[in-house]
């Protein structure tokens, strides 16, 4: 941790600032306490909200479908998922319609390797 507190010295010096010293610092408290983490405050949620993974995981996906529900996702978001998914497909069709070698074949390729 001393060569990275030098290094991130260095970097400050060039770049202005205190930022990477900082950044260091955080990450530095977090090695050194563990519910500081998000791990740890995930932890921390759970046992005082008296919850299984399940329940917590349940309870984190209702509110992230009901904040994407109320506001959306912007406009070129949508856009460049639909894109993106598009162009998988067609990858993969592409893939699909290239592949002329069987599936034993493949299967005694592989575990060979």
């Amino acid at each position: 941790m001393e060569d990275l507190g030098h290094s991130a010295g260095l970097l400050d010096e060039a770049h202005g600032g205190t930022r990477y010293s900082e950044s260091l610092s955080n990450q530095l408290a977090k090695v050194n306490d563990p519910n500081l983490t998000p791990s740890g405050q995930m932890l921390k949620e759970m046992r005082e909200g008296n919850e299984s993974f399940f329940e917590f995981s349940m309870r984190q996906s209702k509110a992230h479908q009901a904040y994407l529900v109320n506001n959306g996702l912007e406009e070129q978001t949508v856009s460049h998922m639909s894109a993106t998914s598009a162009e998988s497909h067609d990858r993969q069709k592409e893939i699909e319609v290239s592949d002329d070698l069987i599936f034993d074949d493949f299967l005694t390729q592989w575990n060979d390797a």
